[in-house]
């Protein structure tokens, strides 16, 4: 095994039982990683990670998922995180495939099956240093690319994003402007989070425009255009302030208040006028965040993304028809991004 420095890792253990907790505290303890802090409430980690910048995680999955899961989205979207880009392993006892999937498409880098031994933590560590692989960015997720491939659509660029493990592990720590490395990422990130908001507040819409036609409007429809407005808040959030921001305010804030009208309208059908008149508004919220891009590939992304999931839709229905679990590239309860989304790695 290469001879890596763990000694300058910070590591942070949660684990709702005790035992399983000490031991793997002192595991690390004997890699060579001198600073671990061990919680066992997921709740406390989120103070720790704001004023610590940890290298890596550990993070039990046997505990309430609501718990777990969030927490490590909040790691990887909330730039207030002072390494949002660390390490981060789900440890269970009976890891399955549908474990798994959760653990991807939240975006942590792996997940790992009880009980740990030492040579499984330090393979794990070097394979953070030799191969970490570049973050993708959607409008619902960031994470390492665990894709085999990337689906059809609009390409999206993989950031690299900046490896502490691999910096402190290699002895070069010292010789980078880590707050510079970690500033440039978050830039790119934030870019990339807001272009690919925008597309899914169009991927919404148009999704949901044939079910609203009905009387009363279809549930799933109204799921859907329930949807946007925390996106476009979530894009509003990540634009700086200047004239980008104020014309896609411009935008969102009637789109949102005719889809709280849409919400409120109590089983009536929506006028196919305030269809076209949503749908010209989200295209100018695109538009006004990504004026480069020639406004028919948007529109036919948008549209491809819908027929795409759409087929996927029939495939659970008629999979659960025939009463066999889906196939595990069927997309989850909540809708796909319309692009590369690693949901199904």
């Amino acid at each position: 095994m290469p001879d890596y420095d763990w000694s300058s890792l910070e590591a942070v253990i949660i684990d709702r039982q005790f035992n399983t907790l000490r031991l793997l505290r002192d595991m690390l303890g004997r890699i060579g990683i001198r600073t671990v802090h061990a919680l066992e409430d997921p709740a406390a980690a989120r103070g720790l990670l704001a004023q610590r910048l940890v290298d890596v995680a550990f993070i039990d999955a046997e505990g309430p998922e609501s718990a777990i899961f969030p927490l490590i989205r909040n790691l990887r979207h909330d730039s207030d995180n002072r390494n949002p880009y660390l390490g981060v392993f789900v440890t269970a006892w009976h890891p399955d495939n549908a474990l798994m999937l959760r653990t991807t498409n939240a975006g942590a880098d792996d997940l790992l099956s009880k009980p740990l031994a030492p040579s499984t933590v330090q393979e794990r560590l070097c394979a953070l240093v030799e191969g970490r692989k570049p973050f993708v960015v959607t409008s619902d997720f960031i994470g390492p690319d665990r894709r085999k491939a990337p689906r059809p659509g609009a390409a999206i660029p993989l950031v690299e994003v900046p490896n502490t493990v691999k910096l402190k592990a290699t002895r070069q720590w010292e010789r980078v402007n880590v707050a510079d490395l970690l500033g440039k990422a978050n830039t790119q990130i934030n870019v990339q989070k807001v272009l690919r908001g925008a597309i899914q507040i169009g991927f919404l819409l148009d999704f949901a425009l044939p079910g609203l036609s009905g009387a009363p409007p279809e549930r799933m429809a109204l799921d859907h255009v329930g949807r946007i407005p925390a996106v476009a808040a979530d894009v509003l959030r990540r634009l700086p302030d200047g004239p980008v921001r104020e014309r896609c305010a411009a935008f969102t804030t009637p789109l949102l208040t005719q889809l709280a009208g849409v919400l409120a309208a109590d089983g009536a059908p929506l006028a196919a006028e305030t269809g076209t008149q949503l749908r010209r508004l989200a295209l100018a919220i695109i538009q006004t965040v990504q004026p480069e891009r020639p406004l028919e590939a948007a529109i036919k992304e948008i549209s491809d993304a819908v027929s795409a999931y759409r087929a996927r839709l029939q495939q659970i229905t008629a999979a659960r028809q025939e009463k066999t679990p889906p196939a595990a590239d069927l997309p989850a309860a909540d809708p796909p991004a319309p692009d590369p989304a690693p949901r199904t790695a």
